[in-house]
């Protein structure tokens, strides 16, 4: 990542990651999201889930673990 750094004012990971209806983040998403902060992204998004499963803030970075669906038809 430190490479891309240089090269980029802000890093975006999206994720397509946890379980279906969740309204929480498990394990693994929490892990991995806050494994790319520490290798440097500013920003990491999150799919799949169809509805939100919340934000958290780690080391000053927002981790959107599901933004959940605008329309699921």
């Amino acid at each position: 990542m430190s490479d891309n750094k240089n090269d980029s004012d802000i890093i975006i990971v999206y994720l397509h990651h946890g379980n279906e209806y969740s309204r929480s983040p498990n394990k693994h998403q929490e892990e991995i999201s806050r494994k790319f902060i520490d290798y440097g992204v500013d920003i990491v998004v999150g799919s799949h889930a169809h509805v939100t499963e919340g934000l958290e803030i780690y080391k000053d970075k927002p981790i959107f673990y599901n933004l959940g669906n605008f329309i699921f038809d």
